[in-house]
């Protein structure tokens, strides 16, 4: 199997494609949008993903259900109140339209009260039923009936509304963009308040009925003792941006957009900088008293218990830092190699990972065992390393080039016989195991040919790839080399295009994939004669791994994955919104690795197991978050999926149901799925 450059991944949920369903292994949950993170007890916290998925750990984050609850749009601003139990409410967006949605944490029944086109960015509920509403242009909204109807009640001034405090249903306060801060004392005209600044105000808080408390862009800390009859303004600092204000234990703590906090014990007299982290993209942040914090980033959830001096990730994953290739062992095996020398592996399905710390600083670029016990890594400054008991252990190799080389890819026949190459046209050969390398010289003839990839079909016949958009192969272990040119029956080939082999994944003599990249374009080149004839496939920008399980061909490009079959005749694209990355497989078990490209750095696995009843389908839906892969969809996106017990059910845009599992294929009209309306 050939193998990979770096990778990026950006990746939700659980995806299916024709039956099969890849699955996070690390971190977990698998939410890398969280919008919000809530502790409902001492040993159970709650996540609500950025697409409705409800995770919840009753360990405190060592073990997370990550069960598929409902697909609801695109949600901010989650909050849970202490009158609520077990609900969280949020905004909820859908085609451009905003609801105030609350969702029962337990059963997944979810309220949902419609708002308008406005955007809210704040909310305040003093029970379940009455509250307030701010946002976009001057919006101010209140209810009593739970959403079912809003009363507005502008201020009359082109104002962005970001937060609200309120006494009661009638006599509150809210605070907005250029220093804005508004009064009411009967819920219906408001009063503008001084505040001394013009930077935007993002919260606000009062401690008694006196004393209040509003931060803002900037480091702005605003405080009140006569009811905001007049502010102080301090900026506290000028590098950060306030967005959340707590009130804990007679201690008050602030926390900005990266995660830093600061807390007064005196009413705000004087701060204390707690902790400069330097994480970003806070999603969620809440304090249980003066020490215990939470937060949720992009994909990650972390626990304070010094107010924020220092951050413990509970999604733990398995490394920071970016993993460049995986080799599958079995269904259970896996290994993969990265940045800073470092190693990890599971044995257990992926349940749990290793991390396998080298002494190698630089990083590793490829990773291959052709048999459980017997595994190569090779990267930058000429490293090879060599296990011969399965993992446990790396020793190094010596070869004769020296570290201005970098090692791109490795591949073995069996554990005795295998190749490396790389840069500036670096080819070697081994044939007892790795005790001698010898260096072979450089089919290209030029010093300028990168060499990314290598695959052996057996000791003798072997494929190589390299910059100059050349495909060799020799039939003779590597003695000599005959070049391959892909080229279309159109004349289109890489090196027209100044392109360069990424990767080559030959099923046998005949059968085989490569894919190259340019800067204009990148290709899929499959060929059936063994080279002699070359069709190829357009591919999105960045083109890269291949792999094959079940004569079934994975091609992995930027932001999707290929599936086609042997006789390239069917092809199924799997949208998984990811940039580069690694896959292999191992009989029917295949194993994707990356990293996330928002939010804190971390590795993510994935998994796959596939079954040989099931044929490649070229229209195989990928839907985010859905229910179960037994309903088809229409050409529409769904308005919602939801469950109808005892059976599931999905409606789209128009109410009408799209496939009854009850009665399968059947169309019939059964539900109006109404905006805005309790769609259970």
């Amino acid at each position: 199997m050939t193998r990979a450059t770096a990778f990026t991944l950006l990746f939700m949920a659980a995806f299916t494609v024709a039956g099969e369903e890849w699955f996070y292994m690390s971190p977990t949950p698998d939410a890398s949008r969280i919008q919000g993170v809530f502790q409902l007890s001492s040993d159970t916290l709650v996540l609500l993903g950025n697409d409705g998925k409800l995770s919840m750990s009753t360990d405190m984050g060592l073990t997370w259900d990550n069960t598929p609850k409902r697909f609801l749009g695109d949600i901010t601003c989650a909050e849970k109140y202490s009158f609520d139990g077990d609900n969280i409410r949020f905004f909820l967006e859908r085609n451009s339209m905003y609801y105030l949605s609350t969702i029962n944490i337990h059963s997944s029944k979810l309220d949902t009260a419609r708002i308008g086109k406005t955007i809210p960015y704040g909310h305040f509920m003093l029970s379940p039923d009455s509250g307030w509403v701010v946002g976009n242009r001057d919006m101010i909204m209140k209810t009593k009936d739970g959403g079912v109807t809003w009363d507005s009640m502008p201020t009359g001034k082109s104002t962005v509304w970001h937060s609200a405090y309120f006494e009661n249903f009638n006599t509150g306060w809210i605070v907005g963009s250029k220093g804005s801060i508004a009064f009411t004392k009967n819920g219906r005209q408001w009063n503008f308040q001084t505040s001394g600044t013009t930077k935007n105000l993002n919260e606000i808080l009062f401690v008694d009925d006196s004393t209040g408390f509003v931060v803002g862009d900037s480091g702005i800390v605003l405080k009140t003792d006569d009811r905001g009859l007049t502010w102080t303004l301090e900026q506290i600092t000028a590098a950060r941006k306030f967005s959340r204000i707590f009130f804990v234990d007679s201690t008050l703590i602030i926390s900005s957009s990266a995660g830093t906090t600061y807390k007064s014990r005196d009413l705000g007299e004087n701060w204390i900088t707690v902790g400069d982290s330097a994480m970003y993209n806070i999603k969620s942040m809440f304090f249980t008293d003066s020490s215990t914090g939470w937060l949720a980033t992009t994909g990650d959830i972390a626990k304070t218990e010094d107010c924020g001096k220092n951050w413990e990730f509970l999604i733990k994953p398995v490394t920071r830092r970016t993993l460049r290739d995986v080799s599958a062992i079995d269904s259970n095996t896996a290994f993969a190699a990265g940045d800073s020398g470092i190693i990890v592996f599971t044995r257990d399905g992926g349940n749990n990972w290793t991390v396998h710390q080298t002494e190698f600083s630089n990083s590793f670029h490829s990773i291959h065992f052709p048999t459980p016990a017997h595994g190569w890594v090779v990267g930058a400054s000429a490293v090879i390393l060599n296990s011969t008991d399965g993992g446990e252990t790396w020793n190094e190799q010596e070869c004769s080039f020296s570290s201005a080389y970098t090692f791109k890819t490795v591949d073995f026949s069996d554990k005795n016989k295998g190749f490396i190459a790389g840069t500036d046209g670096a080819l070697l050969r081994t044939i007892d195991g790795g005790k001698n390398w010898e260096t072979l010289k450089n089919p290209s003839g030029s010093s300028t040919t990168d060499y990314n990839c290598i695959q052996m079909l057996d000791s003798e016949t072997v494929f190589l790839g390299g910059s100059d958009g050349y495909l060799r192969k020799t039939n003779n272990g590597g003695d000599t080399w005959s070049r391959i040119t892909l080229k279309s029956t159109s004349g289109l080939s890489p090196t027209t295009e100044s392109g360069t082999i990424i990767s080559v994944c030959f099923l046998d003599n005949q059968t085989g994939v490569v894919t190259s990249y340019s800067a204009s374009y990148s290709r899929c080149w499959y060929t059936s004669d063994g080279g002699n004839t070359w069709e190829y496939r357009s591919l999105s920008a960045g083109a890269s791994n291949v792999s094959v399980a079940l004569d079934t061909f994975f091609i992995l490009n930027y932001g999707n994955c290929t599936r086609v079959y042997k006789d390239f005749q069917k092809f199924s694209t799997i949208d998984l919104d990811i940039s580069d990355y690694a896959i292999d497989f191992k009989g029917n078990t295949g194993w994707f690795v990356g990293r996330k490209s928002a939010g804190p750095v971390a590795a993510v696995f994935m998994k796959i197991k596939l079954t040989e009843d099931t044929p490649v389908n070229n229209s195989a839906a990928i839907i985010p978050g859905k229910l179960t892969n037994k309903i088809l969809y229409s050409k529409e996106m769904p308005f919602s999926v939801i469950p109808l017990s005892p059976f599931e059910k999905a409606f789209t845009l128009s109410g009408r149901l799209v496939r009854d599992l009850k009665r399968p294929g059947s169309l019939a009209v059964i539900k109006k799925a109404v905006p805005g309306s309790d769609e259970n």
